[in-house]
């Protein structure tokens, strides 16, 4: 009975221990949410497989979590989702989808919950440029790191607000708000936004340019876990 016993505490102590640490404690990995362009009912299933090819060491691998992107169709819309076993970039997407005739639509996107922003910009512009990225509407600074000559500064925005679905089905959410996830805890009592409130790609690019810098970069990270990440996208005018 006790060498029973003993064997069940390994297992469930190996189990944890092969988990990310973010994972353990927020009880499950991130996923990721990308709209996309040029998607139809007739070439959905290739980029969904070049996806699954070219992102294979992106995906979570452990437990019975899915592997592999989903794409699905919300309200006219298409869009990416799969369970974030490392730290994805928007290049690694836009990679992966050369050649399928699908692509991101950065003119379009919206951008919710946690990202991280890898900007290079000279050292005296940095202040003035993280005040203005914190001025954008629906976004605080959540953290920013210095190197030498560049910025990693995290972006913290509104969470979707639950519609119903669950998992790598809720996608193409409609209204975001402040919640126990987000980083600023001053404003969790603001009104949910629309989609059209939340900072887009052009925004921020145009921020990072006014102080003479350049946005290397944005990526989302495993460290937020157990909910959605990315971007959704707006009607172009």
């Amino acid at each position: 009975m006790l060498r029973k016993l003993a064997w069940s505490v390994v297992g469930v102590v190996a189990a944890f221990v092969l988990m990310p640490a973010a994972s353990v404690w927020a009880g499950g990995p991130p996923y990721l949410c990308l709209p996309l362009a040029g998607v139809n009912s007739a070439n959905v299933q290739k980029c969904t497989e070049q996806l699954n090819a070219r992102l294979a060491g992106k995906f979570f691998e452990q437990g019975n979590w899915p592997r592999g992107v989903k794409i699905s169709q919300r309200a006219g819309e298409w869009y990416l989702a799969f369970y974030m076993g490392s730290d994805v970039r928007l290049s690694d997407v836009t990679g992966a989808l050369e050649g399928s005739g699908a692509s991101v639509p950065l003119d379009r996107l919206r951008f919710f919950g946690h990202v991280i922003l890898e900007i290079e910009a000279p050292a005296k512009s940095r202040p003035a440029l993280l005040t203005d990225l914190a001025a954008l509407h629906c976004v605080s600074v959540a953290e920013s790191k210095t190197g030498k000559d560049h910025l990693l500064v995290t972006l913290d925005m509104p969470y979707p607000v639950e519609n119903g679905r669950s998992d790598l089905d809720s996608v193409g959410w409609v209204s975001f708000e402040r919640n126990d996830l987000s980083s600023d805890k001053t404003r969790r009592s603001e009104s949910p936004a629309t989609a059209e409130k939340l900072p887009g790609h052009r925004a921020i690019g145009d921020v990072v340019k006014k102080h003479n810098a350049s946005l290397k970069g944005i990526r989302w990270s495993t460290d937020y876990a157990c909910r959605p990440l990315g971007c959704v996208a707006v009607k172009q005018n």
